[in-house]
């Protein structure tokens, strides 16, 4: 029955789903929501124990972008649906199902078709480790950026995600951090969408250097051996829209960041006490004028920090 689809629609995950629960699966789904309701009270569905068993399997339900929706049919004030008091304490069981048969996540969570099933033996496994690398103290914090150095050494936290988007954390995971370099692979994803392959592999390379994340090392064709250390990341911070104002630049490379945890509850944000702190002190980070690095029309503010 696939002709009977718009070209359009056949490439649409959301509508190809209503349409085979049309096709083959909506009575199947009622069947399991049926066996899952005969283990609830007989004529509605307590929804704050219904967000704990998601939780228990993984899913954090008033941050989780795919279901803004559910939270939102169960909420009294849709527009504030993210806090936990507005959430209904009961749902009858026709509203109940009305509203999951059209979520595709919490069906699979219902069916236990998330990659790692049994979450909450992942969970006391991956508590049990964290416990025991909490007692690890050797090392320091980072000195030579100041601000950095600020930083209590006692504070120690782990997040998990799968595939599937479960999520567990351990400590101290919600405090704010920067992200230093752990956003070398993210730009690099965003220069290969807005320069393309071939122009930023022409100024870096794709091998690992043999040296050190901070040493200012170049291929025998002079170029950064990779993007995921320092030479690299700058190397593609001068080739990321050369051409624009830097304000401008930033926002662009900013705007991206942000919407990979848009719709998650997170927040990201720019540290400007620690970019001072960097500029003062991170000599080794700035842009060196190195040949076949530089962007073929490198515009007025290329050459800073990455």
């Amino acid at each position: 029955e696939p002709d009977t689809l718009d070209p359009l629609e056949q490439w649409n995950p959301d509508q190809v789903y209503q349409r085979a629960l049309t096709w083959v699966g909506e009575e199947l789904q009622e069947q399991l929501l049926e066996g899952f309701l005969q283990g609830t009270t007989p004529d509605y569905v307590d929804i704050h124990q219904f967000i704990e068993y998601l939780r228990a399997r993984g899913l954090s339900p008033l941050v989780d972008p795919r279901l803004k929706d559910f939270i939102a049919a169960v909420s009294t004030k849709p527009e504030s649906s993210y806090f936990y008091s507005n959430i209904r304490q009961h749902i009858p069981h026709d509203e109940f199902k009305s509203i999951v048969l059209s979520n595709p996540t919490i069906l699979s969570a219902i069916k236990g078709e998330f990659i790692v099933e049994d979450f909450p033996d992942l969970v006391q496994a991956a508590d049990e480790i964290f416990e025991e690398c909490k007692t690890e103290t050797s090392g320091q914090v980072t000195t030579y950026i100041p601000s950095l150095a600020q930083y209590p050494a006692e504070k120690w936290g782990a997040s998990i995600c799968t595939t599937d988007g479960q999520v567990h954390v351990c400590g101290d995971a919600d405090d704010l951090v920067t992200l230093q370099s752990v956003t070398k692979p993210v730009f690099y994803g965003i220069c290969l969408d807005e320069i393309g392959e071939q122009t930023v592999h022409e100024k870096v390379g794709k091998e690992p250097s043999g040296h050190g994340f901070n040493k200012i090392t170049l291929t025998r064709d002079n170029k950064a051996h990779n993007p995921l250390i320092n030479t690299g990341s700058i190397s593609l911070a001068s080739l990321y829209l050369p051409e624009h104002p830097m304000a401008e630049r930033f926002q662009s490379a900013m705007s991206r960041y942000q919407a990979l945890v848009k719709g998650s509850g997170e927040m990201l944000h720019f540290n400007n006490t620690v970019y001072l702190s960097e500029l003062d002190n991170g000599h080794r980070l700035h842009y060196s004028d190195t040949p076949n690095t530089e962007p073929d029309n490198p515009g007025p503010n290329c050459y800073r920090t990455s």
